[in-house]
C-alpha cells in the first residue's frame, strides 16, 4: 500500500544504510509518507468503531475507561488530519515528520490500549502500523528503535497493570503480559523482515530505474543517429501504418517536414508510401522505384528477421538514392582513373622525351625537303602528346591557369588546325558569336575539350553544310554558354546518364575517355559541361560549356575585341 522511494538519478552515488536515510528524500518518499498519514486516519476510524463493538464488554473483566479513551481517540483524529495536511503542503523536515508521526502513534495506541483494558483488548496489534512504516522509510537501526519503543510501551503498560493489581485480582493480568510479549516479538520480526524487503525492493527499483535510463539514452542515441543518416528509414507496423520515418526519408519521398498523420489510408500516405507499403506486403527483399514523377530514383530494401531481442514485429525499409549511389561509384571510378592516368602519363613522358630528342638530332642532319617535313611532323605531334600528358597530370593535380580567351582569335587559330587534322570540310562547321565577351578558361584545356567535342560531333553529324554549329553567348556577370551542336540523331535518354563515365562508349573503336576528359578539364576550370537536347530544331542536340563568370577585376579591365565581327562564318 505504501509506495517505495525512487532511486537516485544515474551518475549520483547510491546511498546505503544510514546514509540512505540521511540523504535528501525523493518524491516517492513523500508519497509514502502521505500514504502513511492516510492509513492513520483509517486507524482512527477503527478506534471509533471499537466503542460500540467492544466498549461495553470489558476485556478480561477489566473496566473500559471511556473518559480516557474518547478524548485520546478524538485528539488522535485531529493529529492524524494535521499530519496528512502537513505531508501534502510541505516537503521540509521529512525525517522530523516521520519520527514525530510514529512516536505519536506509539503514544496514542498505548494510551487507548490502556483505556480499553490493556494488551488483552487486542489494540496492541495497532503498533504494527508505525513499526512497519518506520521499517519501510528508514534505516534498519531506526526501525529496530521504533520496534523497541513500541515494545517497551506494551510491556510497561502490562507490567504496570500487573503491579497495580491486588491479591484478589484476576489472573488474567498475567495473560496480558504474555500477549504484550508476543506482540513485541512480532514487532521486532516485522521491523527486520519489512526493512530487509524494503531494501531489496529499493535495489530492484534502482536497477530498473538505471536500465530505464539506459534504454531512454539508447533510444535517444538511435533517434539521433537515424535522423542524421544519409539513408532513408521508414518503419511500418503490422497494420501498414508508418510507425517512424527519419528526415532523409521524408525528403526522398517528398513528404512534409512537420509531423503529419501517416497511417494507412491518410492523404500523406499515398504515392511513394503506398508503393513502399505494397513492397512490404509482397515480401520482396528489395526493389527500385521512382518518385516525384520520375525525378528521383530510389532503392528500397526491406529488413526482416530477428535480433538479439527477438523477432521483428515491425518492418523496416531502408531507402537509398540511386543517383547518389551511382555518383559515389562514379567518384570511386574517377579516383582510380585519375591515379591510373597520372601514372601512365608520367611513364609516357620518358619515352616521349627520347623520341623528341631523336627527332631533333635527325632534323639537324636532314637537308630541306620531304624528310625535313617528316621531322617537323614528329616534333609537332611530340609537343601535342606532351600537352595531353600535361593535361592529364593537371587533372590529377586539379590545377589550371585560367585566363581571358578571345574566342574570335582562338577560333581563327584552332579551327584550321582541327579541320586539317580531322580531314573534313570547312562547310560542315558554322561559328556564331553572339557576344564579344572573352571566355575564362585555360587555352590548352579549351583546345583539348573542343577537339573531343567536335570530334564526337563529326562522327554523328551529316555531311551537309552547317551540320555542326559553334555558338557563344555570354554576359560578363553571368558567365555564358559555349555550345557545340550537330544535326545528328542525338543521344538516347538511357545513354545520357552514362555520357561522362570513363570507358563508356557506343563506338567499337572508341576508348570512352574523350567526354570524361572533357568534363574533367571543364571542372578543373570551374566550368560545367552538360548535354542539351533541342528536339524539333535542325541541330537536335549537343554539348554546352558553361564557364564561371569573369573575375570582378577582369570585368573592369575587359575590352571587346573588334578585330572579329559577330555573325556566322
Amino acid at each position: 500500500m505504501i509506495a517505495r522511494a525512487m532511486p537516485p538519478p544515474v551518475g549520483q552515488p547510491v546511498a546505503s544504510g544510514a546514509s540512505r536515510y540521511l540523504a535528501t528524500p525523493t518524491s516517492s518518499f513523500w508519497k509514502s509518507l502521505r500514504y502513511l498519514a492516510d492509513a492513520r486516519l483509517a486507524v482512527t476510524c477503527l478506534l471509533l468503531a471499537y466503542i460500540p463493538l467492544f466498549g461495553r464488554q470489558s476485556a478480561g473483566e477489566q473496566a473500559f475507561d471511556a473518559a480516557v479513551y474518547l478524548p485520546a481517540v478524538a485528539a488522535y483524529f485531529v493529529v492524524a488530519i494535521a499530519w496528512a495536511v502537513i505531508a501534502r503542503i510541505t516537503r521540509r523536515g521529512f525525517h522530523v515528520q516521520l519520527l514525530g508521526q510514529v512516536l505519536v502513534d506509539i503514544a496514542v495506541v498505548g494510551l487507548v490500549m490502556h483505556a480499553a483494558g490493556g494488551a488483552r483488548s487486542g489494540l496492541g496489534v495497532l503498533m504494527l502500523m508505525p513499526t512497519a512504516g518506520a521499517a519501510i522509510l528508514s534505516t534498519p537501526l531506526l526501525s529496530l528503535f521504533i520496534a523497541a519503543t513500541a515494545s517497551l510501551v506494551l510491556l510497561g503498560e502490562s507490567l504496570w497493570r500487573s503491579l497495580q493489581a491486588d491479591a484478589t485480582a484476576h489472573s488474567g493480568t498475567d495473560g496480558g503480559l504474555f500477549v504484550a510479549a508476543v506482540i513485541s516479538a512480532i514487532l521486532f520480526v516485522t521491523a527486520v523482515l519489512v526493512n530487509r524487503l524494503a531494501r531489496r525492493l529499493t535495489d530492484q527499483e534502482r536497477l530498473a530505474f538505471r536500465r530505464g535510463e539506459d534504454l531512454r539514452n539508447q533510444l535517444a542515441i538511435n533517434e539521433l543517429v537515424i535522423a542524421e543518416l544519409d539513408r532513408g528509414v521508414v518503419v511500418f507496423d503490422a497494420a501498414g501504418g508508418v510507425k517512424g520515418i527519419n528526415p532523409t526519408a521524408r525528403q526522398m519521398l517528398g513528404l512534409p517536414d512537420r509531423d503529419v498523420a501517416l497511417a494507412a489510408g491518410s492523404a500523406a500516405a499515398t504515392g511513394a508510401l503506398a508503393t513502399l507499403r505494397a513492397l512490404v506486403g509482397s515480401r520482396q527483399p528489395q526493389a527500385d522505384l521512382s518518385v516525384g514523377g520520375g525525378r528521383s530514383r530510389l532503392r528500397a530494401q526491406v529488413l526482416s528477421g530477428s535480433s538479439r531481442s527477438g523477432p521483428l514485429k515491425d518492418r523496416v525499409v531502408l531507402l537509398e538514392d540511386l543517383d547518389r549511389i551511382e555518383a559515389r561509384a562514379q567518384q570511386l571510378k574517377l579516383a582510380s582513373m585519375g591515379r591510373l592516368s597520372a601514372s601512365i602519363a608520367h611513364e609516357i613522358r620518358n619515352p616521349l622525351g627520347a623520341i623528341r630528342h631523336a627527332g631533333n638530332l635527325l632534323a639537324e642532319q636532314v637537308p630541306p625537303g620531304p624528310l625535313s617535313r617528316m621531322t617537323a611532323i614528329i616534333e609537332e605531334n611530340s609537343l601535342r602528346i606532351d600537352r595531353i600528358v600535361e593535361d592529364v597530370l593537371s587533372i590529377a593535380r586539379r590545377t589550371a591557369t585560367r585566363e581571358a580567351v578571345s574566342l574570335p582569335q582562338f577560333f581563327n587559330t584552332f579551327l584550321p588546325e582541327f579541320v586539317a587534322q580531322a580531314d573534313t570540310s570547312w562547310e560542315r562547321i558554322t561559328v556564331r558569336l553572339g557576344s564579344r565577351e572573352p571566355i575564362y578558361f585555360d587555352p590548352n584545356h579549351l583546345r583539348q575539350v573542343l577537339v573531343n567535342l567536335l570530334g564526337n560531333a563529326l562522327r554523328y553529324a551529316s555531311d551537309s553544310p552547317g551540320a555542326i554549329m559553334l555558338s557563344w553567348d555570354a554576359d560578363g556577370s553571368r558567365g555564358g554558354a559555349l555550345r557545340i551542336l550537330d544535326d545528328g540523331p542525338g543521344i538516347s535518354a538511357g545513354n545520357r546518364r552514362h555520357l561522362f563515365e570513363p570507358f563508356f562508349t557506343t563506338e567499337a573503336r572508341g576508348t570512352g575517355l574523350g567526354l570524361h576528359m572533357a568534363q574533367e578539364l571543364c571542372a578543373v576550370n570551374g566550368a560545367h559541361l552538360r548535354y542539351e537536347s533541342r528536339a524539333g530544331e535542325r541541330h537536335a542536340g549537343g554539348f554546352v560549356i558553361e564557364p564561371e563568370p569573369a573575375p570582378l577585376d577582369a570585368q573592369a579591365r575587359a575590352e571587346p575585341d573588334r578585330s572579329y565581327g559577330s555573325g556566322d562564318t
